[in-house]
């Protein structure tokens, strides 16, 4: 069965002890930032407005990083220092 994206962000932020922010995606697209994610739930890396890396909600892929906080972790730290 899957896990919720949601879950596996709470775990991670728990194990690292950090805060994700979490802005609704109707929110979102009313931003003036550089770059364009189509598709909602996603995670976004932003460096000064602009739009480094994100999870792509339509791809497989990207799929396993949703599903399994290892994997997400793996993904997010190639990004940002913890």
């Amino acid at each position: 069965m899957p896990v919720p994206a949601k879950d596996i962000l709470n775990k991670y932020m728990e194990n690292k002890n950090i805060r994700i922010i979490s802005v609704p995606y109707e929110e979102y697209k009313k931003l003036d930032i550089d770059g364009n994610i189509e598709y909602a739930p996603s995670v976004i890396i932003f460096d000064k407005g602009k739009i480094i890396k994100y999870l792509d909600a339509e791809s497989n892929a990207d799929l396993p990083k949703y599903q399994n906080v290892d994997k997400f972790a793996d993904w997010l730290e190639t990004y940002v220092e913890n």
